[in-house]
């Protein structure tokens, strides 16, 4: 879940995108722009795109037109001749900013449901000696798993040049670096591999969490919805009844059952 702010953030973004969405929403339309992407820099005539896209002179201008509202194509006159091309920077990029936005909070809310998780099975099993946590490592950007979400199509060069900036970056410390530039008030902004690993080593091993499980820690307070801090945890975050609808959600979608 996210703080009503953020999600707010969403929705003017989104209102914001609407003619652009019902404009690329066409399959007609698609079928234009992309014979506009496929064009050269110049842009093409109506009768390019009629030869084109093998739509008639009053459907083109028709799509055109709604194209040219939603500010996602311009024209330009040479003469008494009429250009039409893609405007990559307006529009669209508020398109893609909306995407990119859209994506990260999913994100949140997948982390989100792995702490629900945590807290329903530790419910459900604690009377049998099981215990459940959910461990987050910290931010740790040499790893280099990010190179894992790139598309399939980057160069080997590419990759390469990846796996040696993390290896060098790990040689130097630079996650030191930037932490004591960052100051930040209670934790470091970032961490390193082995501090990462460390987390999930403790939370595993250490005798410091007998008895304890769920929302129980020592590490990460519990902190207001409202508060102004990039760590510790959310309200929502430790919700038992939201903890239980999401179980049993995954219940109903996998056909999985634990047996209490």
């Amino acid at each position: 879940m996210l703080d009503n702010n953020k999600l707010n953030d969403v929705k003017l973004q989104f209102q914001s995108c609407t003619k652009v969405l019902a404009a690329i929403g066409d399959e007609t339309r698609q079928h234009i722009m992309l014979a506009l992407i496929e064009a050269d820099c110049d842009g093409m005539r109506v009768g390019e795109i009629t030869a084109r896209t093998h739509l008639s002179r009053p459907a083109v201008s028709h799509h055109l037109k709604v194209l040219k509202d939603a500010e996602i194509v311009r024209m330009y006159k040479v003469a008494t001749k009429n250009y039409y091309y893609l405007d990559m920077s307006s529009r669209m990029m508020s398109l893609q900013k909306l995407m990119t936005d859209i994506g990260r909070k999913a994100y949140a809310h997948s982390k989100t449901a792995n702490i629900l998780s945590a807290v329903e099975l530790d419910r459900l099993a604690s009377d049998r000696g099981v215990r459940a946590f959910a461990v987050h490592p910290g931010l740790i950007p040499t790893t280099g798993i990010g190179r894992f979400s790139r598309k399939e199509s980057a160069s080997g060069f590419a990759d390469s040049l990846h796996r040696t900036a993390m290896s060098l970056m790990n040689q130097v410390n630079i996650i030191k670096w930037v932490n004591n530039i960052a100051k930040r008030e209670r934790a470091e902004k970032f961490k390193s591999i082995g501090q990462g690993a460390s987390t999930s080593v403790w939370c595993a091993a250490s005798g410091d969490l007998d008895g304890k499980g769920g929302e129980d820690n020592n590490i990460a307070a519990a902190v207001p919805a409202d508060s102004s801090l990039g760590y510790d945890v959310r309200p929502w975050a430790i919700d038992p009844e939201a903890a239980r609808r999401l179980w049993q959600l995954s219940e109903r979608l996998t056909g999985v059952k634990l047996d209490a």
